[in-house]
């Protein structure tokens, strides 16, 4: 079985990760625009694609480009206590 991973970018002037896993062979790339992102997704027999992307702001942010004390979503929190770690949306690296 075939499944795909994509840790999405906020932009195609940003790099986004893709693997594939074929049995226990994780095949990963790095590409940039929407094109290549679904020509790879339909060149595969994946049935599955899972796809990390930020849908959400911080409730109390209208975006991200104004300062702002709010820096963390209430699961993000939760994560944190829960000692996982996690990339902050509103850190520089993680805007478009």
């Amino acid at each position: 079985m075939e499944f795909i991973g994509i840790d999405l970018a906020g932009s195609e002037k940003r790099n986004t990760g893709f693997c594939t896993l074929r049995n226990s062979n994780a095949i990963t790339k790095i590409l940039n625009t929407n094109e290549e992102i679904i020509e790879k997704v339909k060149e595969s027999n994946a049935k599955i694609v899972a796809i990390d992307a930020t849908i959400v702001l911080h409730f109390g942010r209208k975006n991200l480009e104004e300062k702002s004390n709010v820096h963390l979503r209430e699961y993000d929190k939760q994560l944190l206590y829960m000692y996982i770690k996690l990339f902050q949306m509103s850190l520089e690296q993680m805007r478009m």
